[in-house]
């Protein structure tokens, strides 16, 4: 708050005279942001983003407050005064951890990263970041990867593009009350009426978007607005919460706590958010401010002690340092672990701490952006403020400096223990590196299988990174297959141009899958179309056998199920002499199957949506093959950075992989094409293959590396046996 300046300086201000903190606010603010910090770091508790949803609650309270304080007290609304505040309260943090980003990716990411990171942070500046992330986070294939280190601004950007909009309408309502006979002391009731028409348009809209476009509705200040309303209607009610009576204070506090405590247990991001599920965090919230509003609730020491206070206190700073901390450590120390995340903990509390006693604090106590009657007093403000904070901020400066130095150092010498563990427990199956005596190298038959299990061992064996084409900046467009701009990505079945390639009048083998399905498009080609006629079904984001799964959202499963039918119906009237099965064997994870199935559950699900679509493929006569998918590992934009070497990229086949590819391979209904060679040696996954990334992602192959198994995929389909 502003330094007590001497008598002889006036500052001019048209500010409402300091009000005494509220210690539970501080408690809800250290409440919020524990539960993200948590989240991100931990994914525990697993609902810990609604963390976000209380800070809303909590600023529309806060902001509206002040708003209506001072119209109240002076008869207008200073939009110059309100907005040097928000600058002051916003801006320097905000900037410094945007800059320190910044650069922080441009010494860790690489350069397509951080180009990216770049952007993210122009957008974050311009308090735009939540439809940045809106339009990317709609990409399928970027699926996987690891967020921007600045995603977390998008609440950022919903707080001030409300502010932005907020002052300007309580401004008018107001207005327009004194001017109507008897109307002026209907501000505040006006005010309430016209904040619950915008937020019961705000929930409505949340309602309609958030099953049909999640990330659009997640980071849209549309399907946000009525959160911020709700603290908004808690501020403009506070005369009427005054009356509350202390027995009934305690048990809102509570029961607030406690709803906002389920919140975080009970809300999972596999259920529609922000409408309906995020009224329980929000109304909840409402319900522990309302309790402290015109008077402490009794007992709630929770939320008032002096650790949630001082959490509360650093909450700004250390939401904005918590998530680079995480996604930058996180790419220089790829394997995590516990030690990883005490550590990281630590560094982001240390440096949080310090960013705000030395950074944010005198910043926000500072003479920048206050009016002055005269250059004297402007000169003597600042002559104060450097006697009160100069030596403080050297002081904890340098603190910050040391505590990030011995971070790091701890976190290398953790990180070469961990390197030297797992390369020893590696050595039986992954080659030592080319030049060493014990190296030997085993012998590959000149098969096409031989010739491409031989590129992986070697893969596996270097040291240092190829000039991978395309390169890690450019895989993810130019790995994409070309198919995807003839339709593959969502076949329009009845158009036969659609995902066609080859002769028509050549027999026809038909491709039926998920985004796997399109990517294995380049292999049959380089297979088959010299002399077949080749159709892709095949539609992002859909299971395309019986499974019984949880779509992405309203629009892939109506997509997914029009294909399923569509494409019954397809192979039985045209009768192709194949067709290629091939799914994400990720459909079968807990989180992705409707019955919440695991282990030999899940495997039996999954081989009865198998039978089920033999089945009804039966009339077509043709050979029906499964085709293994590959198996999902690390995405090389993400694990390949200037730090890395190409073992940070090497990945292990995963449990579901194992479990529904040996149920798939039992199944007799059709033949079963094991492809796990095209991707793994000995169970370890290199993310290239000489020059050429395997994948894009984090499990669809690039058009590049798929164009070279076509000489395989027609031996190990000509040696089945449907």
């Amino acid at each position: 708050m502003p330094a007590r300046f001497p008598s002889r300086i006036k500052q001019v201000s048209h500010r409402s005279p300091k009000r005494p903190r509220r210690a539970d606010i501080q408690g809800l603010r250290a409440f919020a942001v524990l539960a993200v910090v948590l989240d991100h770091l931990l994914h525990w508790p697993v609902g810990g983003f609604v963390g976000v949803d209380v800070f809303f609650v909590i600023s529309g309270f806060l902001i509206t407050g002040l708003l209506m304080r001072e119209w109240e007290k002076t008869g207008r609304i200073s939009f110059v005064d309100f907005y040097r505040r928000r600058a002051r309260r916003i801006l320097p943090a905000a900037l410094l951890v945007t800059v320190a980003t910044v650069a922080g990716a441009w010494f860790v990411l690489s350069e397509g990263k951080w180009r990216t990171v770049l952007w993210d942070g122009l957008w974050a500046t311009l308090f735009s970041a939540n439809w940045r992330f809106a339009s990317t986070g709609t990409d399928y294939f970027a699926q996987g990867g690891a967020p921007s280190p600045l995603q977390h601004y998008w609440s950022l950007s919903v707080e001030e593009q409300f502010y932005f909009v907020w002052p300007w309408v309580m401004l008018g309502v107001l207005v327009l009350v004194t001017r109507v006979p008897g109307g002026g002391k209907g501000g505040r009731a006006s005010a309430a009426v016209t904040i619950a028409l915008i937020s019961v348009g705000s929930l409505v809209w949340a309602f309609v978007e958030s099953p049909s476009s999640p990330t659009t509705a997640y980071f849209s200040s549309f399907s946000r607005a009525w959160e911020l309303g709700a603290g908004a209607l808690l501020a403009l009610a506070a005369p009427l919460l005054s009356n509350i009576p202390a027995p009934l204070r305690r048990l809102m506090a509570w029961s607030g706590i406690a709803g906002m405590t389920a919140s975080l247990i009970v809300i999972t991001p596999a259920l529609t958010f922000p409408a309906p599920w995020a009224l329980l965090p929000v109304t909840t919230t409402a319900l522990a401010i309302a309790a402290g509003t015109g008077g402490p609730a009794p007992g709630n020491s929770l939320l008032t002690n002096r650790v949630s206070s001082y959490v509360g206190d650093i909450s700004y700073s250390l939401y904005l340092w918590h998530f680079p901390v995480i996604i930058l450590g996180q790419a220089i120390f790829p394997d995590g672990g516990w030690v990883f995340n005490t550590v990281a903990l630590i560094v982001m509390f240390a440096i949080s701490a310090a960013a705000y006693h030395s950074f944010e604090k005198p910043i926000m106590d500072s003479p920048w952006l206050r009016s002055f009657h005269s250059r004297l007093d402007r000169t003597a403000a600042w002559d104060r403020w450097r006697d009160r904070f100069g030596d403080q901020m050297k002081y904890i400066g340098t603190s910050a400096a040391v505590i990030a130095v011995a971070a790091a150092a701890t976190l290398t010498a953790i990180t070469d223990a961990n390197s030297r563990a797992e390369a020893k427990a590696a050595s039986e199956v992954i080659p030592k590196p080319s030049g060493t005596a014990e190296a030997s190298s085993p012998v590959f038959p000149d098969t096409a299988a031989g010739r491409l299990q031989a590129a992986l061992y070697n893969a596996l064996k270097t040291s240092t990174w190829p000039e991978l084409s395309p390169g890690v900046d450019t895989v993810m467009q130019r790995g994409e297959p070309e198919e995807v701009g003839f339709g593959c990505g969502l076949t329009k079945i009845n158009d036969p141009a659609s995902c066609s390639f080859g002769k028509s009048t050549n027999p026809q083998v038909v491709v039926l899958g998920d985004s796997l399905g399109m990517t294995l498009m380049p292999t049959l080609r380089a297979a088959f179309e010299g002399d077949h006629h080749i159709r892709g079904l095949t539609a992002t984001a859909c299971a395309v056998t019986d499974l019984d799964v949880v779509f992405q959202d309203d629009n892939y499963k109506r997509n997914c199920l029009n294909l399923r039918s569509g494409a019954v119906d397809y192979i039985k009237r045209t009768r192709p002499e194949s067709v290629f099965v091939i799914q994400n064997y990720a459909w079968a994870a807990a989180d992705k199957l409707v019955s919440k199935a695991t282990g030999d559950k899940a495997a039996a699900e999954w081989k009865s949506a198998d039978e089920s679509l033999v089945r009804k493929l039966a009339p077509s006569g043709a050979k029906i093959y499964f085709v293994s998918p590959p198996p999902e590992g690390k995405q090389l934009t993400e694990c390949a950075t200037k730090t890395s070497k190409p073992a940070d990229c090497v990945s292990k086949i995963p449990g579901i992989w194992n479990v529904i590819r040996d149920a798939e391979r039992e199944f007799a209904g059709g033949a079963y094409l094991d492809t796990l060679h095209w991707f793994c040696y000995e169970g370890f996954c290199p993310s290239f293959s000489g020059k050429t990334p395997i994948k894009r992602d984090f499990v669809h192959p690039t058009q590049q590396y798929a164009r070279t198994l076509g000489e395989d995929f027609k031996a190990i389909v000509k040696a089945a046996k449907p």
